[in-house]
């Protein structure tokens, strides 16, 4: 393949990534109290796709400025950035991928990154904006199957409410547990159809993942097991009577809008 016909290069913005990683590790540093293990599981080169747990971003710096080779993120496409580290995420560059359907292009984008020998990172949660337990999608066992790139998992721990200390420079403690390497997943090799395959390995990967998080950051964010959200909407006139919202008016779900609410990050 030719460097004409790739979908992404690379690797790419050699010295300003190469600028941003060491200045965010020296940041990384000062600011808090890292502690990185299992850094030789992690192999010398790529292609390897690395995988963590998600409930902040700065798992993603973290990843980004301690890996030993450029990582290209895979990232949120539909959400805007958050304003303090909008600058340093543009700067740096990322994948963007439409989450809750199946976003070919992206997929396809860090598939050819890994075929160059690349190293991709990837959050399979989904968002973080949910701190309990998520379920992992079957997208890096995708990617893996479909590059032939194996999976490194990390499991964060220390994040939840870290930048924030940490820009109070509190210096919070955090850490980032590398595991062993899984080999490129192979449904093939499997005796059920390939999306059920895919979806066993997904969950394989995230139980891996989980086996790395600090079993004080687990109980933290799993307390809440099952939750419902409800919303009632009201509508009255000046004199306090209630006036009875038109059919096409009302709020198709309201849970999920409750819900909303109910997330500041989101907000």
């Amino acid at each position: 393949m030719s460097s004409q016909s790739h979908l992404l290069r690379y690797p790419r913005r050699v010295f300003l990534r190469a600028i941003l990683r060491y200045g965010g590790r020296l940041l990384m540093r000062l600011l808090t109290r890292p502690t990185i293990s299992g850094m030789e599981n992690l192999p010398t080169k790529g292609p390897v796709i690395l995988v963590g747990n998600h409930v902040a971003m700065l798992e993603a710096a973290m990843m980004v400025v301690f890996a030993p080779y450029q990582v290209e993120l895979v990232g949120t496409g539909e959400i805007p950035l958050d304003p303090r580290y909008k600058w340093a995420v543009q700067s740096y560059g990322y994948i963007p991928i439409q989450r809750g359907a199946v976003d070919r292009d992206a997929l396809s984008t860090a598939v050819d990154v890994l075929k160059q020998g690349g190293v991709v990172g990837i959050f399979p949660e989904g968002g973080i904006w949910e701190s309990a337990a998520k379920k992992g999608k079957s997208g890096v066992a995708w990617l893996s199957s479909q590059s032939g790139a194996p999976i490194v998992p990390i499991g964060f721990g220390g994040i939840d409410g870290a930048l924030a200390a940490a820009f109070k420079m509190k210096r919070p403690a955090v850490t980032m547990n590398i595991g062993t390497l899984i080999p490129a997943i192979n449904p093939d090799t499997s005796d059920k159809p390939r999306k059920a395959a895919l979806e066993d390995a997904a969950s394989y990967i995230m139980a891996q993942v989980d086996a790395l998080i600090p079993e004080a950051d687990k109980k933290r964010w799993r307390r809440i097991h099952d939750e419902r959200f409800e919303l009632e909407v009201q509508v009255e006139q000046a004199d306090g009577n209630v006036v009875e919202i038109p059919a096409e008016l009302m709020i198709q779900r309201p849970d999920m809008l409750a819900k909303f609410f109910h997330r500041p990050l989101m907000l």
